[in-house]
Formats: structure tokens, sequence, C-alpha cells
């Protein structure tokens, strides 16, 4: 007996897809759509240390943000 949680064919080769099959990205999809300008992810962090205890982090979807970074941007 086979028991499975929703429909089967939804569900059937989608855990484990084809190397030459193309699952595009969150940020993919926002770009296609024109929802972002650039198809690019930034990421903004401070260390913490012992003497501060603010916790700090950012993402931004489409671009960069220019108050959180000095210099050149190196793009991976």
């Amino acid at each position: 007996m086979f028991c499975s949680i929703g429909p089967r064919d939804l569900t059937l080769g989608s855990i484990r897809p084809d190397n030459t099959t193309v699952i595009p990205t969150v940020t993919d999809t926002l770009f296609a759509q024109g929802k972002i300008k650039q198809n690019l992810v930034a990421v903004s962090f401070e260390p913490m240390n012992s003497t501060s205890a603010v916790v700090n982090g950012e993402l931004t979807f489409g671009d960069t943000d220019p108050t959180k970074y000095t210099g050149d941007i190196s793009y991976l």
C-alpha cells in the first residue's frame, strides 16, 4: 500500500529533480517579476564584542545599502 501526504503527482520527483532542472531562487523570481532592480542579495553584519550587546544584521534584496559599507564591494 502506498501512503503519502498530498497528491502523489504533485510531489513525485520534486524532492530530488534531475541535475538538468533549473530551480529559481527567491532572488531570481523577484528579479524576473521586476520587484527588485538587481539580481543580488547584500549581506551586512558587524561582529559583536564583549562590550556591545547590540545584535545586528541585514539582508537587502536587489540593491546595496551605502550606509552599511565603505570602499569597494566584491561580488561573488
